[in-house]
Protein backbone atom coordinates (compact mmCIF):
# COMPACT_ATOMS: atom_id res chain seq x y z
CA UNK A 1 0.00 0.00 0.00
CA UNK A 2 0.80 3.43 -0.80
CA UNK A 3 0.90 6.04 2.10
CA UNK A 4 1.79 10.04 1.98
CA UNK A 5 3.59 10.53 5.30
CA UNK A 6 5.14 13.36 7.38
CA UNK A 7 8.68 13.36 6.09
CA UNK A 8 10.22 13.93 9.93
CA UNK A 9 8.87 10.76 10.96
CA UNK A 10 10.42 8.81 8.06
CA UNK A 11 14.10 8.15 9.90
CA UNK A 12 11.74 6.66 13.26
CA UNK A 13 9.58 4.62 10.97
CA UNK A 14 12.24 3.25 8.87
CA UNK A 15 14.13 2.73 12.04
CA UNK A 16 17.48 5.17 10.48
CA UNK A 17 17.68 2.98 7.43
CA UNK A 18 16.48 5.64 5.61
CA UNK A 19 18.61 8.75 4.99
CA UNK A 20 17.27 11.72 3.61
CA UNK A 21 18.62 15.45 3.13
CA UNK A 22 15.19 17.31 3.60
CA UNK A 23 16.53 20.51 4.38
CA UNK A 24 17.73 20.56 1.03
CA UNK A 25 14.51 18.82 -0.51
CA UNK A 26 12.18 21.63 1.22
CA UNK A 27 14.75 24.35 -0.21
CA UNK A 28 14.49 22.98 -3.53
CA UNK A 29 10.54 22.91 -3.31
CA UNK A 30 9.96 26.57 -1.90
CA UNK A 31 12.17 27.87 -4.76
CA UNK A 32 9.73 25.90 -7.36
CA UNK A 33 6.93 26.90 -5.43
CA UNK A 34 5.62 23.27 -5.17
CA UNK A 35 5.14 20.75 -2.22
CA UNK A 36 7.14 18.10 -0.82
CA UNK A 37 5.38 14.95 -0.91
CA UNK A 38 6.65 12.05 0.92
CA UNK A 39 5.32 8.53 -0.06
CA UNK A 40 6.18 5.47 1.35
CA UNK A 41 4.86 2.17 0.04
CA UNK A 42 4.65 -1.02 2.71
CA UNK A 43 3.67 -4.91 2.27
CA UNK A 44 3.74 -6.81 5.61
CA UNK A 45 4.19 -3.58 8.12
CA UNK A 46 7.70 -3.07 6.71
CA UNK A 47 8.53 -0.25 4.17
CA UNK A 48 9.93 -1.35 0.83
CA UNK A 49 9.72 2.00 -0.98
CA UNK A 50 10.67 5.98 -0.22
CA UNK A 51 9.84 8.08 -2.80
CA UNK A 52 10.37 12.26 -2.21
CA UNK A 53 8.27 13.68 -4.64
CA UNK A 54 7.01 17.46 -5.68
CA UNK A 55 3.36 18.03 -6.01
CA UNK A 56 2.19 21.57 -7.87
CA UNK A 57 -1.63 21.23 -8.54
CA UNK A 58 -2.56 18.12 -9.88
CA UNK A 59 0.83 16.99 -11.06
CA UNK A 60 4.95 15.71 -10.15
CA UNK A 61 6.77 18.00 -11.35
CA UNK A 62 10.95 17.88 -11.31
CA UNK A 63 12.57 21.30 -10.71
CA UNK A 64 14.54 22.54 -13.51
CA UNK A 65 17.72 23.03 -12.29
CA UNK A 66 19.92 21.17 -15.04
CA UNK A 67 19.79 17.65 -13.80
CA UNK A 68 17.75 17.16 -10.97
CA UNK A 69 17.85 13.48 -9.56
CA UNK A 70 14.44 12.53 -7.80
CA UNK A 71 14.91 10.69 -4.26
CA UNK A 72 13.92 7.33 -4.59
CA UNK A 73 15.13 4.58 -2.57
CA UNK A 74 13.67 0.66 -2.02
CA UNK A 75 14.83 -1.84 0.84
CA UNK A 76 18.17 -3.40 0.29
CA UNK A 77 17.55 -6.89 1.67
CA UNK A 78 14.93 -7.56 -0.76
CA UNK A 79 15.13 -9.76 -4.07
CA UNK A 80 15.39 -8.08 -7.63
CA UNK A 81 11.92 -9.23 -8.20
CA UNK A 82 11.10 -7.82 -5.13
CA UNK A 83 12.41 -4.62 -5.63
CA UNK A 84 11.11 -4.35 -8.88
CA UNK A 85 6.86 -5.19 -7.83
CA UNK A 86 7.70 -2.75 -5.13
CA UNK A 87 8.06 0.13 -7.35
CA UNK A 88 5.65 -1.21 -10.00
CA UNK A 89 2.76 -0.78 -7.30
CA UNK A 90 4.01 1.96 -6.00
CA UNK A 91 4.02 3.96 -9.17
CA UNK A 92 1.04 2.68 -10.13
CA UNK A 93 -0.76 3.76 -7.29
CA UNK A 94 0.94 7.23 -8.52
CA UNK A 95 -0.18 7.24 -11.95
CA UNK A 96 -4.16 7.03 -10.29
CA UNK A 97 -4.00 10.15 -8.36
CA UNK A 98 -2.28 12.39 -10.67
CA UNK A 99 -2.87 13.56 -13.81
CA UNK A 100 0.65 13.94 -14.98
CA UNK A 101 4.53 12.69 -13.64
CA UNK A 102 7.80 13.34 -14.19
CA UNK A 103 10.59 11.73 -12.54
CA UNK A 104 14.50 11.74 -13.31
CA UNK A 105 15.92 8.29 -12.05
CA UNK A 106 19.16 8.43 -9.74
CA UNK A 107 22.49 7.52 -11.61
CA UNK A 108 22.78 3.85 -11.23
CA UNK A 109 18.91 3.17 -11.33
CA UNK A 110 19.02 0.13 -13.87
CA UNK A 111 15.42 -1.54 -13.80
CA UNK A 112 12.76 0.99 -15.33
CA UNK A 113 10.73 -2.01 -16.28
CA UNK A 114 7.80 -0.75 -13.24
CA UNK A 115 7.69 2.59 -15.19
CA UNK A 116 7.21 0.70 -18.68
CA UNK A 117 4.53 -1.38 -17.60
CA UNK A 118 2.91 1.50 -16.16
CA UNK A 119 3.04 3.14 -19.37
CA UNK A 120 5.48 5.99 -18.87
CA UNK A 121 7.66 7.10 -21.24
CA UNK A 122 11.36 7.24 -20.84
CA UNK A 123 14.39 8.50 -21.72
CA UNK A 124 18.14 8.14 -21.74
CA UNK A 125 20.37 10.45 -20.47
CA UNK A 126 24.00 10.41 -19.63
CA UNK A 127 26.24 12.47 -17.43
CA UNK A 128 30.10 11.96 -16.00
CA UNK A 129 30.85 11.52 -12.56
CA UNK A 130 34.65 11.99 -10.88
CA UNK A 131 36.24 10.58 -7.53
CA UNK A 132 37.42 13.74 -6.07
CA UNK A 133 40.81 11.93 -4.95
CA UNK A 134 41.78 11.29 -8.27
CA UNK A 135 41.93 15.30 -9.32
CA UNK A 136 45.64 14.00 -10.84
CA UNK A 137 44.42 11.54 -13.01
CA UNK A 138 43.21 13.96 -16.00
CA UNK A 139 44.73 14.36 -19.53
CA UNK A 140 47.84 15.11 -20.47
CA UNK A 141 46.07 18.35 -22.50
CA UNK A 142 44.32 18.83 -19.36
CA UNK A 143 47.30 18.77 -17.01
CA UNK A 144 49.82 21.16 -19.09
CA UNK A 145 46.64 24.05 -19.22
CA UNK A 146 46.53 23.87 -15.64
CA UNK A 147 50.40 23.93 -14.71
CA UNK A 148 49.99 27.80 -17.52
CA UNK A 149 47.78 28.62 -15.31
CA UNK A 150 49.35 28.07 -11.91
CA UNK A 151 52.45 29.65 -13.44
CA UNK A 152 50.19 32.70 -13.87
CA UNK A 153 49.30 32.50 -10.45
CA UNK A 154 45.43 32.47 -10.52
CA UNK A 155 43.94 32.51 -6.88
CA UNK A 156 40.69 30.11 -6.46
CA UNK A 157 38.76 31.70 -3.99
CA UNK A 158 35.37 30.37 -2.40
CA UNK A 159 32.71 33.22 -1.42
CA UNK A 160 29.58 33.71 -0.20
CA UNK A 161 26.87 33.94 -2.31
CA UNK A 162 25.73 37.65 -1.16
CA UNK A 163 29.53 38.34 -2.42
CA UNK A 164 28.98 36.08 -5.77
CA UNK A 165 29.29 38.07 -9.26
CA UNK A 166 25.45 36.43 -10.01
CA UNK A 167 24.92 39.09 -12.46
CA UNK A 168 27.30 37.83 -14.87
CA UNK A 169 25.84 34.67 -14.51
CA UNK A 170 22.02 35.87 -14.66
CA UNK A 171 22.89 37.87 -17.65
CA UNK A 172 24.76 34.22 -19.49
CA UNK A 173 21.54 32.11 -18.52
CA UNK A 174 19.36 34.93 -20.58
CA UNK A 175 21.82 34.89 -23.74
CA UNK A 176 21.67 30.75 -22.78
CA UNK A 177 17.58 31.36 -23.50
CA UNK A 178 16.53 30.98 -19.89
CA UNK A 179 13.45 32.70 -19.21
CA UNK A 180 13.28 35.01 -15.77
CA UNK A 181 10.80 33.16 -13.87
CA UNK A 182 13.22 29.77 -13.91
CA UNK A 183 15.94 32.32 -13.37
CA UNK A 184 14.61 33.78 -10.15
CA UNK A 185 13.61 30.08 -9.29
CA UNK A 186 18.05 29.92 -9.42
CA UNK A 187 17.96 32.84 -7.23
CA UNK A 188 15.77 31.54 -4.62
CA UNK A 189 16.79 28.36 -4.45
CA UNK A 190 20.76 29.30 -4.40
CA UNK A 191 19.87 31.95 -1.45
CA UNK A 192 18.25 29.16 0.62
CA UNK A 193 20.78 26.50 0.12
CA UNK A 194 23.52 29.20 0.98
CA UNK A 195 21.98 30.00 4.45
CA UNK A 196 22.23 26.17 4.53
CA UNK A 197 25.68 25.50 4.05
CA UNK A 198 24.59 22.93 0.76
CA UNK A 199 26.12 25.66 -1.66
CA UNK A 200 30.04 26.35 -2.85
CA UNK A 201 30.23 29.43 -4.63
CA UNK A 202 33.82 30.04 -5.97
CA UNK A 203 36.29 32.42 -8.46
CA UNK A 204 39.28 32.76 -9.88
CA UNK A 205 41.29 35.66 -9.70
CA UNK A 206 44.20 37.31 -11.45
CA UNK A 207 45.51 40.02 -9.37
CA UNK A 208 42.02 41.48 -8.83
CA UNK A 209 40.50 40.22 -11.96
CA UNK A 210 38.12 37.89 -12.15
CA UNK A 211 39.09 35.44 -14.67
CA UNK A 212 36.00 32.36 -13.86
CA UNK A 213 33.37 31.82 -11.17
CA UNK A 214 30.93 29.25 -10.71
CA UNK A 215 28.37 27.47 -8.02
CA UNK A 216 28.06 23.88 -7.08
CA UNK A 217 25.29 22.42 -4.77
CA UNK A 218 26.30 19.96 -2.32
CA UNK A 219 24.76 16.92 -0.52
CA UNK A 220 26.71 15.73 2.62
CA UNK A 221 24.65 12.78 2.80
CA UNK A 222 25.86 11.24 -0.21
CA UNK A 223 29.50 13.23 -0.31
CA UNK A 224 28.45 14.26 -3.81
CA UNK A 225 28.54 17.80 -5.38
CA UNK A 226 26.78 19.21 -8.90
CA UNK A 227 28.29 21.31 -10.82
CA UNK A 228 25.62 23.60 -11.32
CA UNK A 229 27.08 27.05 -13.46
CA UNK A 230 30.28 27.84 -14.39
CA UNK A 231 31.12 31.27 -16.50
CA UNK A 232 34.87 31.95 -18.14
CA UNK A 233 34.91 34.94 -20.42
CA UNK A 234 36.29 34.01 -23.65
CA UNK A 235 40.09 34.87 -24.39
CA UNK A 236 43.18 33.62 -24.89
CA UNK A 237 43.75 31.90 -21.66
CA UNK A 238 40.31 30.05 -21.67
CA UNK A 239 41.62 26.57 -22.14
CA UNK A 240 44.21 27.14 -19.24
CA UNK A 241 41.09 28.63 -16.79
CA UNK A 242 39.02 25.93 -17.12
CA UNK A 243 41.97 23.53 -16.50
CA UNK A 244 42.35 25.33 -13.21
CA UNK A 245 38.80 25.57 -12.05
CA UNK A 246 38.07 22.08 -12.24
CA UNK A 247 41.18 20.76 -10.83
CA UNK A 248 40.73 23.24 -8.02
CA UNK A 249 37.00 22.18 -7.55
CA UNK A 250 38.01 18.86 -7.01
CA UNK A 251 40.38 18.95 -5.01
CA UNK A 252 38.45 21.57 -2.50
CA UNK A 253 36.10 19.36 -2.71
CA UNK A 254 38.25 16.17 -1.76
CA UNK A 255 39.74 18.03 1.22
CA UNK A 256 36.06 19.13 2.27
CA UNK A 257 34.88 15.13 2.91
CA UNK A 258 33.15 15.12 -0.63
CA UNK A 259 33.77 12.22 -2.45
CA UNK A 260 31.95 11.95 -6.03
CA UNK A 261 32.01 15.28 -8.59
CA UNK A 262 28.79 15.06 -11.11
CA UNK A 263 29.77 16.94 -13.67
CA UNK A 264 25.65 17.30 -14.43
CA UNK A 265 25.13 16.61 -18.55
CA UNK A 266 27.08 14.68 -21.14
CA UNK A 267 24.70 14.63 -24.01
CA UNK A 268 25.83 17.48 -26.01
CA UNK A 269 28.73 16.23 -27.93
CA UNK A 270 31.44 19.70 -27.66
CA UNK A 271 30.49 19.67 -23.39
CA UNK A 272 31.13 15.81 -23.34
CA UNK A 273 33.95 15.74 -25.23
CA UNK A 274 35.65 18.79 -22.84
CA UNK A 275 34.40 17.33 -19.77
CA UNK A 276 36.53 14.07 -20.72
CA UNK A 277 39.59 15.36 -20.35
CA UNK A 278 39.24 14.78 -16.56
CA UNK A 279 38.91 11.16 -17.02
CA UNK A 280 35.48 10.76 -15.54
CA UNK A 281 33.04 7.79 -15.97
CA UNK A 282 30.01 7.69 -18.18
CA UNK A 283 26.57 6.97 -16.22
CA UNK A 284 23.30 6.87 -17.65
CA UNK A 285 19.96 8.01 -16.52
CA UNK A 286 16.94 8.09 -17.04
CA UNK A 287 13.72 10.60 -17.26
CA UNK A 288 10.35 8.71 -17.11
CA UNK A 289 6.72 10.25 -17.70
CA UNK A 290 3.58 9.38 -17.38
CA UNK A 291 0.21 11.62 -19.08
CA UNK A 292 -3.24 10.89 -18.63
CA UNK A 293 -4.89 12.22 -21.97
CA UNK A 294 -7.45 14.98 -21.41
CA UNK A 295 -10.45 12.86 -22.22
CA UNK A 296 -9.04 10.29 -19.69
CA UNK A 297 -8.72 12.39 -17.02
CA UNK A 298 -12.56 14.03 -17.27
CA UNK A 299 -13.91 10.12 -17.49
CA UNK A 300 -11.99 9.02 -14.62
CA UNK A 301 -12.84 12.76 -12.72
CA UNK A 302 -16.50 11.43 -14.08
CA UNK A 303 -16.15 8.09 -12.69
CA UNK A 304 -14.69 9.38 -9.31
CA UNK A 305 -17.50 12.00 -8.31
CA UNK A 306 -19.72 9.23 -9.74
CA UNK A 307 -18.52 6.61 -6.15
CA UNK A 308 -18.49 9.55 -3.95
CA UNK A 309 -22.53 10.57 -4.45
CA UNK A 310 -22.96 6.41 -5.10
CA UNK A 311 -21.00 6.04 -1.31
CA UNK A 312 -21.69 9.08 0.35
CA UNK A 313 -25.28 9.83 -0.24
CA UNK A 314 -26.71 7.04 -1.15
CA UNK A 315 -27.76 7.72 -5.28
Amino acid sequence: MLKLINADLLNELTHGEVVADTVFLRATAKAIKAELLCYVYEKNNQINVVLFLFRRNNRIVLPRFQIFYSFIWHKHSLSEQAIRDALFYAVKSLTEKYREIEIMLPVDFEDVRPFIWNNFSVKLRYTYLKQTSGYQNIKRDAKKNYSRACSRNYQFNTVGFKTFNWGDHRKHLLEFGCSNKRIAEYFQWFTILDKEELLLCFQVRERDELRGSGILVLNKFTRTAYFILRLIPKNQFKKEINAFVYIEVLKWLNANGIEILDYMGANMRSIADFKARYNPTLKPYYIVKHTINGMKFLNELKASVRVFFIKNLGY
